[in-house]
């Protein structure tokens, strides 16, 4: 056998070794109960919000609703972003709801700040 032949060989074996890895690989959790949350941030007149969702079953929709407005304009996005009033402490609400139908809300507050960060 030729050194090239050995080495097509050897490298043939390592890919079957870690394809078979792959193959053997856990199966994947199951989905678990749909969780949502936002981390927002307020810059200079400013709120910046991310959604935040885990569990139950893709694909989600994500409907943003801020200080009870609800705004389709930022549907199904993960960032967002709203100008506010210094001082101010608006509400950022989520409501978001996976394949199953199966809905989950998270709610939450942010001063507005002024100026520079």
């Amino acid at each position: 056998m030729s050194r090239l032949s050995r080495s097509v060989s050897a490298v043939a074996l390592v890919a079957g070794v870690a394809g078979a890895m792959l193959v053997g690989a856990a199966p994947a959790q199951a989905a678990g109960t749909l969780t949502a949350s936002q981390y927002c941030e307020s810059i200079r007149n400013s709120i910046f919000c991310e959604a935040i969702v885990a569990g139950g079953t893709a694909p989600y929709t994500i409907k943003w609703h801020y200080n009870g407005y609800y705004f389709p304009q930022h549907d199904n996005k993960t960032y967002v972003s709203w100008g506010c009033q210094p001082y101010t402490t608006p509400q950022s609400k989520i409501v978001v709801t996976d394949a199953t139908g199966a809905s989950v809300t998270s709610i939450t507050n942010r001063r507005c700040t002024g100026g520079a960060p």
